[in-house]
């Protein structure tokens, strides 16, 4: 097979054409078909590689693995003695750059190469050395799918994918994708703040394209909810000529009362077989209990999935890393929250064992309307922290969903009562290691709901640098607070104090007097420029003993904050 090439004439249509995603699709044989999630070498990070968003760049051929004649080498670190010629080259990840894989590839005749993952979800690929001067597309694939191609093509069975944008090359070609569906504001919502269709409603709809060559015309998207309740509605059956799209409104699904699990199927179809009938359908899902989130949920478990994926930012993470999701609600007092779920993960050499995650809550005290508000506040946000746990791995606990409860100054479970429309950021961190990343979710994509409510979804804090829409609307972090009845009342938080520490110059160690205090505590140094030298969690009973042997000399503020919200901030002099 060759290089597909579309016909000139598609190329002068609109531009519509070229907002069909890049994918990695098999065509064959059908027990590995279907889409593969993946990562690619972009122009724009550095490779001299072709955009694949536009179609003429766009491959399909037969697999082919590489080998540069060492046992059970399967890498593509060295020549190939293989003839690659028209195949798309398969390897694994390790050991040298993906650059050098992919010239390897290319020097032997390939016309594409997919780079299999050694453990877990595809990477950012950088080019190396050698990238400014790869060609062919290039893309990374995760260990499962890799695995199982890798199976198909060593024992002999054709294995055929296509890489690339796929507009023009189908006659029948009607599709869409997470980008382009409108999903529920959120994927779970406590139900003491979904009481009615007023409090909580699901309005469904979705970008329609037609990516084919030729018009299609009774074209219907339709919506279907399973589960927790039965519901079925369509859009206005629409025309739509090759390159052309349109937004289809089915009905907003409303009840009376929500309560369990709620499968959302959207799917679109003309009566016609599609010939290529992968991004024809999308699915979502609703879990209306005691949680608040924006990811995926397990339809058997109803809780949140594990998702970590490193390859949202490059080692070392930065020390001070949070990601966050942003909470509202106009009946939020009915509720306190008690604690919260979270992911993280580590590259494939280190283990979790031992390593902290705190869950945090915080009052988000600026004052905007939405993102496009001209308000919106600059860095750093107005946070006020109200609420806070730590969980420190007991074993490799690699992408796995582990609960954090809030804790009260006794180092007891406690809750965090809520309060109507107030802004709240519900937070994961790491704890001193450049080592971790926290968990996100990919499968969906919030472009359309933003374009909607002009609401934050999920952020992210790195050190100083505050991200509104964190690593972006289709990497949403997995964060998956629990919630419980507001029995308590409305406790005082934020109240600060005033401490005198001793000695003050310091050399080695400083005491803080807290006569009649006790609980758990951060401590942050942060010297005169704002850099936070030491972050920590502390036990006060009565007074506290600080070792500064470590800290250089100089001059710092400490800042202490409880988990009930009490502060104090005072200055230190650290002599050597």
């Amino acid at each position: 097979m060759k290089k597909i090439l579309l016909l000139s004439c598609f190329l002068m249509l609109s531009l519509t054409y070229l907002q069909a995603q890049i994918i990695v699709y098999c065509e064959s044989p059908a027990s590995v078909a279907g889409n593969k999630a993946f990562t690619w070498a972009d122009p724009a990070g550095g490779w001299g590689t072709k955009d694949l968003n536009n179609p003429i760049y766009s491959v399909k051929d037969t697999l082919m693995l590489m080998s540069d004649g060492t046992t059970g080498d399967t890498l593509g670190c060295n020549p190939q003695i293989v003839d690659l010629t028209g195949k798309i080259a398969v390897c694994y990840r390790g050991s040298c750059e993906f650059g050098k894989k992919v010239q390897d590839a290319q020097a032997a005749g390939a016309i594409g190469c997919i780079i299999i993952n050694h453990s877990g979800d595809p990477v950012a690929m950088g080019p190396g050395a050698n990238g400014a001067t790869d060609t062919i597309p290039s893309v990374m694939i995760n260990t499962a799918d890799g695995a199982a191609l890798w199976a198909k093509v060593k024992s002999g069975v054709p294995v055929v994918v296509f890489i690339g944008n796929k507009f023009g090359l189908y006659p029948n070609d009607l599709g869409f994708y997470a980008v382009d569906a409108l999903t529920s504001r959120v994927t779970a919502n406590p139900a003491l703040v979904s009481a009615s269709a007023t409090e909580f409603n699901v309005p469904m709809g979705a970008w329609v394209h037609n990516y084919g060559n030729t018009s299609q015309s009774n074209i219907t998207l339709s919506g279907v909810i399973s589960g927790a309740a039965t519901y079925s509605a369509a859009a206005t059956p629409v025309t739509l000529a090759p390159g052309d799209s349109v937004y289809a409104t089915i009905p907003t699904y409303s009840a009376a009362s929500y309560n369990g699990f709620y499968q959302v199927n959207y799917d679109v179809s003309d009566g016609i077989a599609d010939d290529f009938n992968a991004d024809n359908s999308f699915y979502s899902s609703i879990f209306i209990d005691s949680l608040f989130s924006y990811t995926s949920f397990d339809a058997t478990t109803h809780m949140p999935k594990n998702s970590v994926n490193l390859g949202t930012y490059a080692a070392p993470f930065p020390a001070d890393y949070k990601t966050c999701i942003h909470f509202r609600d106009p009946n939020a007092s009915r509720i306190a929250a008690m604690g919260l779920y979270a992911a993280a993960g580590t590259n494939i050499t280190l283990d979790l064992s031992g390593e902290t995650i705190d869950g945090l809550v915080y009052e988000w005290n600026d004052v905007f309307t939405g993102l496009s508000d001209v308000n919106f506040p600059a860095s750093p946000w107005t946070l006020n922290q109200i609420g806070m746990g730590s969980y420190t791995y007991p074993s490799n606990q690699q992408g796995e969903m582990v609960y954090i409860p809030f804790l009260d100054n006794s180092g007891n479970p406690t809750a965090i009562p809520m309060q109507d429309n107030k802004r709240y950021l519900f937070c994961s961190r790491t704890y001193n290691s450049t080592a971790v990343q926290l968990g996100f979710d990919t499968h969906f994509n919030y472009t359309e709901l933003i374009n909607g409510n002009d609401q934050p979804i999920s952020l992210v804090i790195q050190d100083t640098s505050y991200y509104a829409t964190g690593f972006g609307v289709d990497y949403t972090s997995s964060i998956t607070p629990k919630f419980r009845t507001n029995d308590m009342g409305v406790h005082e938080i934020g109240k600060s104090f005033e401490v005198t520490p001793y000695p003050n110059p310091a050399t080695d160690i400083i005491k803080i007097p807290l006569k009649g205090m006790n609980g758990i505590a951060q401590l942050k140094i942060v010297d005169i420029n704002g850099k936070v030298v030491s972050t920590q969690t502390v036990k006060v009973s009565d007074d506290l003993t600080v070792n500064v042997a470590g800290v250089p000399g100089g001059n710092y503020v400490f800042n202490m904050l409880f988990n009930d919200g009490r502060n104090t901030s005072f200055k230190v002099v650290i002599t050597k």
